[in-house]
């Protein structure tokens, strides 16, 4: 049996990283709001190329996943496949920012990066202060 400091390692990381991407996702649906994120991105979008639809897409999809998986990830529900699906978000947005502007502030995206890489590499019995531990 590992000792307690696991568990509360992977507690703290988990619930770190869902409050990063849940408050990252309210301030762009709430806070800022769509229309003011798609007026930040939209004038590099329309340069690269990209139709208003996509830019709005990726702008809704990206806002609810954050706020949808950041919650789930506070309440350690659904732990494992919301991690994926953050996973494979923080690539495209990534690869987006990358493509939108060669040049962009990246001190976001590592923190989450490494709070992720972190989550997918401890093994998921250390996930025991969680509703899917409780659940099970």
């Amino acid at each position: 049996m590992e000792p307690a400091s696991v568990y509360m390692a992977f507690f703290t990381a988990r619930v770190v990283l869902g409050a990063l991407f849940f408050f990252q996702g309210y301030d762009k649906i709430f806070n800022i709001g769509p229309k003011a994120t798609y007026y930040a991105i939209s004038e590099s979008a329309g340069r690269k190329g990209l139709p208003d639809w996509l830019t709005w897409l990726s702008i809704y999809l990206s806002s609810f996943l954050e706020l949808i998986g950041g919650f789930l990830l506070l309440l350690g529900l659904f732990t494992v496949p919301v991690l994926f699906v953050l996973a494979i978000h923080l690539c495209i947005v990534s690869i987006g920012f990358g493509f939108l502007k060669g040049l962009w502030e990246t001190g976001h995206v590592f923190p989450r990066l490494a709070l992720l890489i972190a989550l997918l590499v401890f093994p998921d019995d250390w996930n025991r202060w969680s509703l899917d531990f409780f659940l099970q």
